[in-house]
Parts: structure tokens; C-alpha cells; sequence
């Protein structure tokens, strides 16, 4: 290949240019690199008829991690769907220290129709999270506020203990998402991710009590959670919090409240 058509390809990949790419891509022979990198090039631009293209003409044996991602990213269903109809194995692909294609889906706060599509695409929402320690539900907890979420992947088969979703919504101060996994069954004390070890605040309200959410708090206590139970590390909310204001930090509130519930 002469040193100036790859730059000219992935130009054309990247602006959409079919009609270029076809004209370079006659010209030159083509190897599983060069089209794997004109794949993500056009992913990460959402070029979908480039894409189209490169797998029904040149039909790689299987497509590169990076594809994969940036058409998560980009939330397109046709784009997806493209990669997908060539190789369905990407719907589960184990992204190397990035979880899988519903945690990245979940991580980016995708829209609730894009998550459905993977989902009945055949995502697994308790397959491994390997790298990113946290099930689909934990980034669900963390970044939306939109409950539906939660019911649309329990719908699905994900399961609510050992998820860290509680502990997550609990530790980012989402009211709304703690509400909701308790009315739909999350057992506070068995919350935490079965891929951790047994550690310090790896509990609602540890995570809550070491963060000053007083509210959060009170939801859990009212909803029946001891305030003596104990984390993974043997300490009670209490301890933490105290541990907690030797580095500086006041959380009266939270210890007067506490105490309210012994």
C-alpha cells in the first residue's frame, strides 16, 4: 500500500465518504488490520454505511474490541445492530478492563430503549464484570435517576443481591434509586458485590454514614436496617463515621441520628 492511502481511507471512513473508501479500497489490497481500524473509525463517527460496507465486502472473521465500544458510545441501534448481525458473540464480548457492552451501555447512561435493545439483543446482566467489580444494576444505581432502568434490567434476569446497587445508590446520594431497590426487594445486607472481598462501608449505610447522606440514612433505618450491623470489615456505621471525623470531618448529625435507632 503507498504510504498516503491509509490516511486517505480512514479520512473517508471517518467522513462518511463511500464512494472514496469503495474507489481506494479497489485500489489497494486490504488485510484484517486495516480493516479492523476502518471499522472503528467509522464506529466512533457513527458512519453506518461504511460499516455495512467494509462487513458485507470484506467480511472479517471476527471485529476488534474498539468497534464494539464506540458503537456503544454512539447509542446507535443501527449501528450496533450492523456489528452484531456479523459476529452476535460481540453482545457478551469481555471489553479488556471495561466490563461488557451493557456495563459500558450503563456507564455512558444510554437511553432506556438502547439498553432494552441489548437486552433482548441477549446482554447477560450478571455475566462477570470482571475489571469494573460492578454489575450492570451498580452503574445504573450511580449515574441514573430514572427508575425504570432498574425494573427494565430486573425484567431481564439481573439479580439484586451481591449487585453493590444499594451500596451505590446509598454512597452517591441517589434518594431516589434507594427507594426503589428497597420497594423492589434489595436486601441491605446482602448488597454487596459477590466479586469483592468482605471490606470496610461496603454496606448502604456504612457508604451513607461516611458520607454525611442523613436522608439516605433515615430511608434505611425506617425501612428496618439495624444501625448495628456490621461491614464486611466488622465495623458498625457508627465506627466508620467516627473513624471517618478523626480525618476532619463532622458527621454529628449522622451519629445523633444513629442513636436515635439503638
Amino acid at each position: 500500500m503507498e504510504p498516503e492511502t491509509e490516511p486517505r481511507l480512514i479520512e473517508a471512513a471517518s467522513d462518511g465518504d463511500l464512494e472514496q473508501l469503495q474507489h481506494l479500497m479497489l485500489r489497494e489490497q486490504s488485510d484484517e488490520r486495516l480493516v479492523q481500524k476502518l471499522l472503528a473509525v467509522a464506529a466512533w463517527k457513527s458512519q453506518t454505511p461504511i460499516i455495512e460496507f467494509l462487513l458485507s465486502e470484506y467480511s472479517p472473521s471476527s471485529i476488534d474490541e474498539e468497534p464494539v465500544r464506540a458503537a456503544i458510545y454512539s447509542g446507535s441501534i443501527p449501528l450496533f445492530s450492523a456489528l452484531l448481525s456479523h459476529d452476535p458473540s460481540i453482545i457478551n464480548m469481555q471489553f479488556d478492563k471495561r466490563g461488557t457492552p451493557i456495563i459500558v451501555a450503563c456507564m455512558s447512561q444510554k437511553p432506556l430503549e438502547f439498553l432494552r435493545f441489548l437486552l433482548e439483543a441477549g446482554a447477560d446482566p450478571n455475566q462477570d464484570p470482571d475489571a469494573t467489580m460492578t454489575y450492570p444494576l451498580g452503574f445504573v444505581a450511580v449515574f441514573y435517576q430514572d427508575c425504570e432502568v432498574v425494573d427494565l434490567l430486573l425484567e431481564y434476569g439481573a439479580r439484586l443481591d451481591q449487585s453493590g446497587a444499594l451500596r451505590l445508590a446509598a454512597w452517591k446520594n441517589n434518594k431516589a434509586m434507594v427507594r426503589h431497590l428497597l420497594k423492589r426487594g434489595a436486601d441491605h445486607d446482602n448488597n454487596r458485590s459477590d466479586l469483592r472481598k468482605p471490606s470496610k462501608a461496603d454496606l448502604a449505610l456504612h457508604a451513607a454514614a461516611k458520607g454525611g447522606h442523613i436522608e439516605i440514612m433515615k430511608i434505611l433505618l425506617d425501612h428496618g436496617v439495624s444501625p448495628d450491623v456490621k461491614d464486611g470489615a466488622g465495623n458498625t456505621a457508627t465506627q466508620i463515621i467516627d473513624e471517618t471525623e478523626r480525618a476532619g470531618k463532622d458527621l454529628s448529625e449522622a451519629k445523633e441520628l444513629l442513636s436515635r435507632y439503638q
